[in-house]
């Protein structure tokens, strides 16, 4: 057992390192992924259990951990754990940590900060071992030499390696701009007959847009070959941290999600001009549109409930009390039975909500960690990702029970169903692959490879199309349904969380977490 489990990416290896020393000198024992990982053990094993063993957690918070998904992954289970935190900082200020990582803000709650200096963390070493000392943590034995000399030469050897950059922050949004590639048959037609497939033509043009903060779209048109097809990309400005987003069928209107805001971003989806910023609860994460109702439901992580949004008047009607933590990525609506469906991260379970009455009508425990929810309203069966236990909880929606366990790959994450086939499609953020389940015998049918971090999923089953968003690689994988295969991988912009499918319209929608955008695909 050690005293401190330290929680950092490679970028910040020095500063946990630097760390450790210190309490290692102050006779606390640690671990730490440079020292204490073995070989062909698991590495979440590893952390999982490290971090049940520890008292308490230092977490090294910077440019470069904020978007680690494993980071989070240490967080969320130091929480859940029971765990003390003692953050330190660096390069980044105590509130942009709390704005840019609400979930993180969320499980660490209070705890004061430290700032790493310019010069190193020697200087804040004392105030780190006071704050232990705090929490009620004390050292227990003599400093190991061996010990210390290890973490000595591991220092000595990063201080001879470049420093690495921080990743800049991205630019605020002026306009939209539009990235636009067309098939090759469109492109052969534009040029005059050149052949398919070995044109480029790029064209520029720019067009004012109406609506607050939205003054300039520049339209960039760029032929790209994508084997049959080519897709057109639109890039439109959002809020702060644009985590989910969804598109209503009937308005055409785009729903999105600004975790940093704390608001919600109104789009007119067929002229992009700007219609609303509606302020919703805490944190919202993602979000589901009801059309029969009319109605938005957006999951406020941070303030534990669900705000309802009325389509068209564009402004909270209701506010539903749920679980701990509903991670807007894990709401979904029933649209035959009229219900809403949440899953609460930190409670392990879902609320039902009768989308009549705007109260909770069930309470369902699931697995651990629940994140994404999808609804097949044909069969009446809901589908509930489960990060903590790699699996995905199916619900009868008649029951409101707990019908199979399904294991999927690691740390499972978005969901899909095409009613029409009963396939369900997993997201694995660990695995990046796609999991396959047939509806029919709650079975692994296929696993297909994608981009690092797929996040989300989404599907068009009139073109029998899959859309995947890698979150580390920052592109969507194209899958064609039939043959399960990736047929094309299309880059959007940093960090996308989140997507939505129109299948009338044919078209993709992409959250960009880290760019504050939201891209628009043409499937054609």
């Amino acid at each position: 057992m050690s005293d401190i489990f330290i929680s950092h990416v490679e970028e910040d290896a020095d500063v946990a390192l630097g760390i450790a020393l210190g309490l290692e000198q102050a006779g606390f024992s640690t671990w730490c992924y440079e020292l204490d990982s073995v070989a062909g053990v698991s590495y979440l094993l590893q952390t999982k259990q490290a971090i049940e063993r520890s008292g308490a957690v230092v977490v090294v918070i910077s440019a470069h951990s904020l978007g680690s998904s494993q980071m989070t992954k240490e967080v969320v289970r130091a929480h859940e754990s029971g765990k003390q935190f003692a953050p330190v900082l660096r390069g980044i200020a105590h509130a942009e940590f709390q704005t840019r990582q609400p979930e993180w803000r969320e499980a660490i709650g209070a705890a004061t900060s430290v700032v790493v200096p310019a010069h190193g963390v020697a200087e804040i070493l004392p105030r780190v071992v006071d704050g232990l000392r705090a929490l009620g943590i004390r050292p227990k034995r003599r400093p190991a030499a061996a010990r210390v000399a290890a973490i000595q030469r591991l220092l000595a050897k990063l201080a001879a390696q470049p420093v690495p950059q921080a990743p800049p922050v991205p630019p605020a949004p002026v306009g939209a701009e539009w990235e636009s590639a067309v098939s090759v048959r469109r492109l052969g037609r534009l040029l005059g007959g050149i052949a398919a497939g070995v044109a480029r033509h790029p064209l520029r043009n720019s067009a004012a847009i109406m609506g607050a903060g939205v003054i300039i779209a520049a339209i960039v048109v760029v032929a790209v070959l994508l084997g049959r097809t080519v897709a057109e990309v639109r890039t439109l400005p959002v809020g702060e941290r644009p985590i989910g987003v969804a598109i209503d069928p009937t308005t055409k209107s785009i729903y999105v999600s600004n975790q940093g805001d704390n608001n919600v971003s109104v789009i007119d989806g067929m002229s992009a001009a700007y219609i609303a910023a509606v302020s919703v609860g805490d944190s919202p994460s993602q979000l589901a549109i009801d059309p029969n109702s009319a109605r938005v439901y957006v999951a406020n992580f941070g303030s534990n409930d669900v705000s309802v949004i009325d389509v068209g008047a564009e402004k909270v009607i209701a506010t539903i009390s749920v679980g701990r933590a509903p991670r807007g990525v894990g709401v979904a609506v029933g649209q035959a039975t009229n219900r809403i469906y949440v899953a609460n991260s930190w409670d392990n379970t879902v609320s039902v909500i009768d989308g009549k009455t705007n109260a909770v009508a069930a309470t369902i425990p699931v697995g651990d960690s629940p994140d994404h929810v999808a609804v097949n309203g044909l069969a009446n069966r809901i589908y509930v990702t489960n990060n903590g236990s790699d699996s995905v909880s199916v619900i009868d929606g008649a029951t409101d029970t707990v019908v199979a366990e399904i294991p999927v790959g690691g740390w499972p994450s978005g969901v899909a169903v095409d009613p029409m086939t009963n396939r369900i499609y997993v997201t694995n953020r660990d695995d990046n692959n796609l999991s396959i389940i047939d509806g029919n015998t709650d079975v692994v049918v296929a696993t297909i490879g994608v981009g690092r971090g797929p996040s989300d999923v989404g599907l068009n089953p009139s073109t029998n199309r899959i859309y995947v968003v890698n979150n580390e690689s920052d592109n969507v994988s194209v899958i064609e349904g039939g043959g399960n295969t990736v047929v094309a991988t299309l880059p959007v912009r940093r960090a996308p969380l989140a997507l939505a499918v129109d299948p009338v319209a044919n078209r993709i929608y992409v959250a960009n977490y880290l760019d504050n955008t939201v891209s628009v695909i043409s499937g054609e």
